[in-house]
């Protein structure tokens, strides 16, 4: 009777430890669809720095291995009409 007892606690205690854990996670999982959703969108209030890499080998005149790296800033601009304006830029680094 005792064993049973203290499994019950047992059950009991590490249900009720993993309940808020669960609930933490579906507040994380809502928030990255809400996130997934907006990257979507091209025209939604995002901010963002992007970067794009390229490494070419064996290329050029040369062969040899060339290396591009770009910040592509993306910002959209609060305003109140009913437009959306969006500043995208390339800014080539090296």
């Amino acid at each position: 009777m005792t064993l049973r007892l203290i499994n019950t606690t047992v059950v009991l205690a590490l249900a009720m430890t993993c309940l808020p854990m669960a609930s933490a996670q579906a507040q994380d999982d809502a928030a990255l669809a809400e996130f997934a959703r907006k990257a979507q969108d091209p025209l939604g209030d995002v901010k963002a720095l992007m970067t794009d890499n390229t490494i070419a080998f064996d290329g050029g005149p040369n062969e040899d291995t060339s290396y591009g790296f770009q910040l592509q800033p993306v910002y959209a601009v609060d305003n109140e009409t009913s437009w959306n304006i969006i500043l995208r830029g390339i800014v080539p680094v090296a």
